[in-house]
């Protein structure tokens, strides 16, 4: 005797995890937008430092002191290799740097300090630069004070 009763559907799975081309498109294209950001402002810095050293200019980077400002002898990077392209302090001491030269740090918005002991900025060039940069102590120029001591950074 043959069993004549329909059998009932098997039940469909639902997938939660179902996407269109469209979505998957626009998640990928707001991924390659923000990659594209990040290598632009990698890019931007790289030819700041560049110009820096072409200037006679010493580039030198936060890990490169101890917790008192010393520098420290042979620094090893911490963390990954993009993040050691963080500047975050600069020295211009006794250098060639002008003012046309400050024009290629104004893109580097993570720098805290900047000294130009002994370089031949004028004022007009570190008031432009200290607008683009509010952030950044610029020490050690001509009609910076002499009292404020290079200790203090």
């Amino acid at each position: 005797m043959a069993d004549d009763t329909p059998q009932p559907e098997p039940k469909r799975r639902l997938r939660w995890y179902q996407y269109s081309l469209r979505s998957l498109f626009l998640v990928t294209m707001a991924f390659a937008v923000w990659l594209g950001w990040i290598c632009h402002k990698a890019n931007r810095q790289r030819k700041a430092v560049e110009a820096i050293e072409e200037l006679d200019g010493l580039v030198m980077y936060d890990y490169e002191f101890d917790a008192d400002g010393i520098p420290i002898r042979n620094p090893q990077p911490p963390g990954p290799a993009w993040f050691r392209n963080l500047v975050e302090r600069l020295d211009f001491y006794n250098t060639r740097v002008t003012d046309a030269g400050l024009v290629h740090l104004q893109g580097l918005t993570n720098l805290e300090v900047l000294w130009l002991d002994s370089s031949l900025v004028s004022d007009d060039g570190v008031n432009q630069l200290q607008q683009a940069l509010p952030n950044c102590t610029i020490c050690g120029y001509a009609a910076e004070p002499a009292a404020a001591g290079r200790e203090a950074f």
